[in-house]
């Protein structure tokens, strides 16, 4: 979970893609603009770049969403109904504008856009079943995604609302879709239904169980398709168009860049994530400015608004705390708080009338957001209060503690009855159940009726357990030693607490949110039984919802140390925690492994599956490694589940001669990073203890001669603009990797057309001959490799 800091860079005046003019500055006087932190928001015009929307930066950086070459555009599925004439968002289409306005305008079938008359039949099956998988992605959006982003929301906007705009808005419709496509491909298609039911699930419920669907290149479709409009909303929004951007239309593009920030969350913490949120808060001012110059001063923020608000706020404690800094929300500001909903008081009380907040039972849900809400500020003054400079006087630390400490006293002692759990049973532990004891493990099992109150119970004892990990040192003369026992034993009694909500399983959309807090328990708890608990519970949550925990994992692992638990190896973390303990022992014999072993290595390739980009110049990665199997004597390579359901040759199998295993991907080149990562868990389980082995990856290398081989095995070398590469090294984390580069030359020009052309094309035979040709230099630098 903690990862080194990522420098966002600050908002500066650039020129807009098809706009001979720098961006107008945009006023940011609106009372809720002064939110952002002015530490972190530079003052200045609105830039789209913040989403890297910019074609000329989005495809030059060789960064289009599904992973291939620049201007490469993977949309061939296009909804006729995202196309009306006439409307807002016809321009974002990366198709021919020109040709679909001539189309609309004759009103003749001359145009080749659509199909010819002898094809409606089969137009229209083709239209049912896309509509049919609208509605499916539509629905499990309502029904399990929306909740997640609605947690603290009474009104849920983005599970009730949003869908409904989602029907004349087609940015809302395919970014909806592409985050449900995701997060359906990250629990392989397995959507859950709520208990045995009589009635059969209705047809949108079901997608056809005969066809085996490739989720996340659906995904990476509709994300395609979503960011091509927003790059619509961002001109009209920048000015860059003849008509304002509409309240509602800016409101659309604040739930689009939410649900998109949502989509990079699912297993891509890192850059993708913070740069979804660092444009998301250059937009929530942009578009306020722009809700002012449009028409009258609004009485109140719109609900869109405050929804994409509250979620941001969310996000912002999580990614500040994992980086290290300060959050880009302003809490000192106060009256744009209180603007948001709160009642925060100048002289630091939390509610208007507290009295009112704990016994008030007539507006339930209105309270319950108001409570949640005023913790998630909370949490974001203790998440600054840790970022502060260090250089700040010990004194002056602890007014900033005692504050806090007191205001988390104040919240606590004011909850209301619903944040109390309804129903709560001991946890039994293993050790409890064979030996007879409790080993001093006291966990329960808690289940609130409210999933609001049972998240905000979480992030209420991980704001204490950050606060009192960070209390600076006062002069009264307590010994360290005591000082560190009140401290642990503290802190273990809120982690307890933090995993006893978790135990309870509740909905999915409290499980998403309750990782931060889980990584810090975790870290608190002693007991080997305890912390196998935790493993599990986040181990079971990515499983069940998606959301990838390795980082968080593999983390808390390393914190450990030697009392790491050992779980099953069946999939995920369970293999992550095996490998981990695996190597703890290999280090521990003290054993050197003999020079004259060679060092076992899985080679792997990576491309595009499919007859339709097999031998093309993008997949010259694969063409060595089947090639490379003839030349081992291996008989072939077969498709395996636990490997990736990647394709498999290894000499165990095989009798080939040495320790070489050979694998190569079965998924789009972006998203090669998972299926390799299950391969080496798969292919790690069959090394001998005490002996360590190398991953070795085979990719294309543009701009290299044809058929020229590069190695390089520098630590943290750059990726050069390659997604597949960058992809794994997403994924792998520490694993020492080592690249071997396929030439394929370069075309004769740079424009990206011709780039895209040329590498996606067939290969000639001259020109795979010479691919092949290289087998016996890509041997060679096998074998030095094997040498470690």
């Amino acid at each position: 979970m903690q990862q080194a800091p990522l420098d966002i860079p600050g908002s500066v005046p650039t020129s807009y893609p098809g706009a001979n003019f720098p961006l107008p500055a945009i006023p940011v006087d609106l009372q809720f603009d002064t939110l952002l932190d002015p530490g972190t928001y530079v003052d200045g015009p609105f830039d789209p770049a913040w989403f890297d929307l910019d074609p000329d930066i989005y495809y030059a950086n060789q960064n289009n969403s599904c992973g291939f070459i620049p201007n490469a555009h993977i949309v061939d599925e296009v909804d006729r109904n995202d196309f009306k004439h006439g409307s807002e968002t016809a321009t974002g289409t990366p198709m021919s504008i020109s040709a679909l306005v001539s189309f609309a305008g004759t009103g003749t079938g001359s145009s080749s856009l659509w199909p010819p008359e002898d094809q409606i039949k089969t137009s229209a099956i083709i239209t049912d079943e896309r509509e049919h998988e609208m509605a499916y992605l539509i629905r499990h959006f309502t029904e399990f995604l929306g909740p997640w982003m609605d947690l603290f929301d009474k009104d849920k906007h983005f599970s009730q609302s949003v869908p409904l705009k989602a029907l004349r808005d087609a940015l809302l419709r395919n970014a909806i879709a592409a985050v449900a496509a995701k997060q359906l491909g990250r629990v392989r298609g397995q959507k859950s239904f709520c208990g045995n039911q009589c009635q059969r699930p209705s047809r949108m419920e079901v997608l056809d169980d005969l066809v085996e669907v490739d989720w996340f290149y659906k995904a990476a479709n509709y994300y395609d398709k979503a960011i091509a409009f927003s790059r619509v909303y961002l001109e009209a929004l920048s000015g860059s168009l003849s008509h304002p951007m509409s309240v509602n239309k800016s409101d659309d593009l604040l739930v689009a860049v939410s649900i998109f920030s949502l989509y990079e969350s699912l297993d891509n913490r890192e850059m993708g994530w913070l740069q979804h949120l660092a444009g998301l808060k250059s937009l929530l001012t942009a578009v306020s400015a722009n809700q002012q110059e449009i028409g009258p001063p609004m009485p109140s923020i719109s609900v869109a608004r405050k929804a994409c608000f509250w979620h941001f706020a969310r996000s912002d404690y999580s990614a500040a705390y994992i980086n290290r800094r300060r959050t880009y929300l302003d809490t000192e500001d106060l009256d744009s708080w209180r603007s948001c909903g709160l009642q925060v008081q100048d002289n630091g009380a939390l509610y208007a009338d507290t009295i009112d907040v704990r016994s008030e039972t007539s507006q339930c849900r209105q309270r319950v957001q108001l409570v949640s809400h005023t913790l998630i500020w909370l949490v974001l003054r203790v998440t600054n209060y840790l970022a502060q400079d260090s250089n700040h006087p010990p004194a002056e630390q602890l007014v900033i503690w005692d504050t806090l400490n007191a205001q988390l006293d104040a919240f606590y002692g004011s909850l209301p009855e619903t944040f109390q759990p309804c129903a709560q049973i001991r946890y039994p532990l293993s050790t409890r159940n064979h030996r007879g004891g409790d080993s001093g493990c006291q966990l329960t099992e808690v289940f609130f009726s409210s999933s609001s109150s049972a998240s905000s119970v979480q992030l209420y004892h991980f704001a204490r357990i950050l606060l009192l990990l960070n209390k600076p040192r006062d002069r009264s003369g307590i010994s360290r030693l005591q000082a560190y026992r009140e401290v642990s034993s503290e802190a273990i009694k809120h982690a307890r607490e933090i995993v006893g909500v978790a135990l309870g399983r509740p909905a999915p959309a409290v499980r998403v949110e309750m990782l931060l807090p889980l990584y810090i328990a975790g870290g608190c708890l002693e007991g080997e039984e305890e912390r196998k608990v935790v493993l599990e519970i986040m181990q079971a949550i990515e499983k069940d919802t998606g959301c990838s925990t390795e980082v968080t994992v593999r983390t808390l692992l390393n914190e450990w140390g030697d009392a790491t638990p050992v779980l099953s190896t069946e999939d995920g973390i369970g293999a992550t925690v095996s490998a981990t303990n695996s190597n703890k022992r290999r280090k521990s014999t003290g054993a050197p492994m003999s020079t004259a072993r060679t060092l076992p290595l899985l080679i792997c390739s990576v491309g595009n599956p499919g007859s339709t980009y097999a031998n093309t110049l993008h997949s010259a990665g694969h063409t060595v490694v089947s090639r490379l199997a003839e030349h081992l004597g291996y008989t072939g390579l077969r498709k395996e589940r636990e490997w990736g359901n990647g394709l498999v040759a290894r000499p165990a199998i095989n009798g080939g001669a040495g320790d070489w295993t050979l694998w190569q991907s079965t998924s789009y080149m972006n998203d090669s990073g998972k299926g390799v990562r299950a391969a080496y868990t798969a292919w790690a389980k069959h090394i001998p203890v005490g002996e360590e082995g190398k991953l070795v990856v085979l990719h294309d290398e543009l701009e290299k001669p044809l058929g020229a081989v590069t190695v390089r095995t520098a630590p943290g070398a750059s990726a050069k603009g390659h997604n597949g590469i960058k992809s794994i090294m997403s994924v792998i984390g520490g694993t020492p990797l080592a690249r071997i580069g396929i030439g394929i030359g370069r075309p004769a020009s740079r424009e990206r057309d011709e780039v895209a052309h040329y590498v996606l094309k067939k290969m000639t035979p001259a020109e795979k001959a010479k691919i092949e040709g290289c087998v016996e230099e890509v041997v060679a630098k096998l074998r030095q490799l094997e040498k470690g």
